[in-house]
């Protein structure tokens, strides 16, 4: 059977993408702590990131899931996490938002090409979506409790959905985005970085009132960055 231009194309498409995946898998992920899954002093932690506001921990065992080694509230629907067993939880409301933050384990390169990727879902138990997810990194420490230090410290990269990110009918979705230093960023932030806060959030059947707390939240696990340069 004879191959045509297309074919072949798609061919060389496909091992590309195989290449770029194996790359990626191999590379060091400048992350510390990517799925929060690490072990100290016996017990699972989130260390070491830093909590901007009071973004949860989630952990799963066997007998029920648990957040910082307690049950949690009923009204949770808690999903497994991407990469077994803990997770975190953010919420975004009119006038309120969560970030997450750590150092990253190596100073980031002027002009290298960087790949950016994490996993999220949707809780069930909210009747909002978040809009939008922004990931900043700068090379200090910044309290994005601030209003003022989000809007003169916005995100490098920024996911935005009108109608709010759905996931993938109830799995994990993935956002990934590319981002190319300026040199000298260490620290990573990941949140609601919309300046207009009222259009943080989006009801799920897009009406204008629910007959409950204006809140979307949304679980994050599995968070990557990889230095394309340095394979």
């Amino acid at each position: 059977m004879s191959l045509t231009v297309k074919n072949i194309l798609y061919i060389l498409i496909f091992f590309a993408s195989i290449l770029l995946y194996s790359l990626c898998t191999l590379a060091q992920n400048l992350v510390p702590n990517p799925g929060f899954d690490n072990i100290y002093n016996g017990k699972h932690s989130i260390s070491p990131w830093t909590k901007i506001n009071t973004i949860d921990f989630f952990v799963e065992s066997n007998n029920n899931a648990v957040e910082n080694d307690s049950i949690i509230d009923k009204n949770y629907i808690l999903p497994h996490a991407h990469s077994s067993p803990a997770c975190i939880g953010l919420r975004v409301q009119n006038n309120y938002r969560e970030f997450i933050q750590v150092k990253l384990s190596l100073p980031l390169i002027k002009g290298h090409h960087y790949h950016f990727e994490m996993y999220y879902l949707p809780a069930e138990h909210c009747k909002y979506y978040i809009r939008s997810l922004g990931v900043s990194f700068y090379n200090t420490k910044l309290s994005y409790a601030s209003d003022n230090i989000v809007k003169k410290y916005p995100p490098q990269i920024f996911f935005y959905f009108k109608k709010g990110l759905q996931g993938d009918n109830g799995n994990w979705g993935k956002l990934s985005s590319e981002y190319y230093a300026d040199g000298g960023e260490q620290y990573i932030t990941i949140g609601s970085f919309l300046n207009n806060k009222k259009e943080s959030i989006v009801s799920k059947k897009f009406r204008l009132f629910h007959p409950s707390i204006r809140e979307a939240y949304i679980y994050i696990d599995d968070i990557s960055l990889i230095d394309m340069d340095s394979q």
